[in-house]
């Protein structure tokens, strides 16, 4: 119970909120704010079309593989099983995003209260809030961001077996750190940092010696052996795609840098918050109790997140993007929290949750108009509602012309994908019009199924590669008003190349 001399009468109700007993208290604010932002994303992004990211993932969810040409398979594992419940619309991709953020930050509350108290647990819950990843920043749905919940989720599971030591959770250790690289190749170097942090423990010989490493080894080796099969029959086409990413040293170093100063400036509300909240700072008391095991392993772990990958994308010349970065540093805020040093006294938790409400209030005002000011600065900044009704017009020509539903779509993904996902027939997706980047596509059918290849106009590569698949196809020149918020830009113009279906070669 919190006294009445807590301190001011917003920060006493606050912090009889969130440390009220009963257990569904915090759940149903989380979910609430979860719920918030997918409405607020929904309205605040209606002018223009999903990213075509998000479109790429739904259509890999089309068809279950044990890979997708650019990823392993769980990302699009994960849309398959959204959309069996869900339609194919803006709101529900939305809703995605911030289920897989919701899952991430369920999982750090998860993990703040193996490693602090709930007092701290409570401070860098309502710190993450503020943190544009977890809200606004995170609306694009794609392997990265599919990634976050599981880089979180091995630590925690790995937290639990460094104490435990018992054979099921080497299992899940195992089941955690597969579920990670089957999301994103990245994801192994969350096996990596819990590695680096059990082999620097005092108590690694004790660790070693338990069930729980040789467990964990033996069941993600079985879990990844389904994919391992399907990397040797594509011919390892995740690595030769990742190999675009080649560049020269300095390029490489430059990238690397860029991408992770981009990801702490996105952690810098968070930080503000905390100190905010925190202020005026004070130490604890001496003779508190020093870090915990899960602290000390924490640590590490976070160092090892935020400090290798990049130095590694620099020396093997690597073209790092920030978006790799975004899992890495989810943890950064419990690791500073968990200092024990820092004093948290009961006002900074309600200090932080009132910051946190603040920033929700002031993000139902801003967020509609980011994009309204993007689109008014430069028309081109932005997709609007144009590859939507792209989608729908050609579906419409192919039914018209050929009356069946239209099985696929070729082209570059920014604008073959979004077709996926807006035509009412919802093809299948030929990205680039490459195999060895669609192995769901069977070549040899084309021909008796047809294909709608999508281009703009005078790009000639574009056009040439889905050519080469019906030499005889027909091309037909399309216009989309580019016209959102009360703007009207150039038509956006578009080569549709029409390779009709051949029902009789299937006969011969």
């Amino acid at each position: 119970m919190v006294k009445a001399t807590f301190g001011p009468r917003w920060q006493a109700r606050m912090a009889a909120v969130l440390f009220d007993g009963r257990r569904f208290v915090l759940p149903a604010l989380a979910i609430g704010y979860f719920v918030f932002w997918a409405a607020l994303l929904a309205i605040g992004k209606a002018a223009q079309v999903i990213h075509f990211d998000s479109a790429e993932a739904y259509a890999w969810g089309q068809q279950l593989a044990w890979g997708y040409g650019k990823h392993p398979p769980l990302s699009g594992a994960i849309a398959w099983l959204w959309f069996a419940v869900f339609p194919a619309r803006d709101w529900a991709m939305y809703a995605l995003a911030m289920a897989v953020t919701g899952a991430t930050f369920g999982l750090l509350w998860l993990l703040a209260r193996r490693v602090v108290d709930r007092r701290r647990a409570l401070l860098m819950a309502c710190v993450v809030l503020v943190y544009p990843i977890i809200n606004f920043k995170g609306y694009k749905y794609n392997a990265d961001l599919a990634l976050m919940p599981f880089i979180v989720l091995v630590v925690l599971v790995f937290t639990i077996a460094f104490e435990r030591r018992t054979l099921a959770w080497g299992v899940a250790l195992g089941l955690a750190g597969a579920a990670a690289v089957l999301t994103k190749y990245w994801g192994a170097w969350a096996i990596a940092a819990i590695g680096i942090a059990a082999l620097l423990h005092p108590d690694r010989k004790a660790f070693f010696r338990s069930v729980v490493p040789y467990a964990a080894g033996a069941v993600f080796i079985v879990a990844m052996i389904p994919h391992v099969l399907w990397l040797i029959r594509d011919d390892f086409t995740p690595f030769r795609y990742a190999a675009d990413y080649g560049a020269t040293i300095g390029m490489a170093v430059k990238r690397a840098v860029t991408g992770s100063g981009q990801v702490l400036v996105l952690l810098l509300p968070a930080m503000l918050a905390g100190l905010v909240a925190l202020w005026p700072m004070h130490r604890r008391r001496a003779g508190d109790q020093p870090p915990s095991n899960a602290a000390r392993n924490l640590w590490i772990i976070v160092a090892v997140l935020a400090i290798l990958p990049p130095i590694t994308a620099a020396l093997l010349a690597v073209r790092m993007k920030s978006d790799w970065d975004i899992p890495m540093y989810t943890m950064v805020p419990l690791a500073l929290i968990a200092w024990p040093g820092l004093a948290v006294p009961l006002r900074s938790v309600a200090r932080a949750a009132t910051l946190a409400l603040i920033y929700c209030v002031g993000a139902a005002i801003v967020v509609p108009l980011t994009d309204v000011v993007k689109y008014r600065v430069d028309s081109k900044a932005l997709l609007p509602k144009t590859l939507d009704e792209l989608a729908r017009e050609a579906t419409a020509l192919w039914h018209q012309r050929y009356g069946v539903k239209l099985p696929v779509v070729a082209g570059w993904e920014p604008y073959a994908a979004p077709v996926t996902f807006y035509s009412p027939d919802h093809p299948r997706l030929f990205t680039q019009a490459n195999p060895k980047l669609a192995p769901w596509i069977d070549i040899g059918s084309l021909d008796h199924t047809g294909f709608l290849g999508i281009c703009q106009a005078g790009d000639v590569q574009c056009i040439a590669r889905i050519s080469r698949w019906r030499l005889d196809a027909e091309r037909v020149e399309l216009s989309s008003r580019r016209l959102a918020i009360g703007r009207e830009a150039p038509d956006d113009k578009w080569i549709l190349i029409l390779a009709p279906p051949q029902p009789k070669l299937a006969a011969q």
